[in-house]
């Protein structure tokens, strides 16, 4: 049970730090149609999990733009 507890609170802990990571982009970015794009691939990605969470991956392609 106490390691239970203990892996609730650190999820807990996590959510959170996303939660405030989610509201600290939203208030930076400023551009509504990219925040709701950005919550929908966010929700996907929390559900389908795999693939879907390359929307995580930071990465540098020269010449490449992003379609949001």
């Amino acid at each position: 049970m106490a390691s239970l507890c203990k892996k609730y609170q650190k999820a807990n802990a996590t959510v959170e730090s996303m939660n405030s990571a989610v509201d600290d982009l939203t208030k930076s970015i400023g551009n509504s149609h990219w925040i709701s794009e950005w919550k929908k691939l966010e929700e996907i990605a929390r559900t389908k999990r795999g693939e879907a969470l390359m929307i995580y991956n930071v990465s540098y392609i020269p010449g490449m733009l992003s379609s949001l």
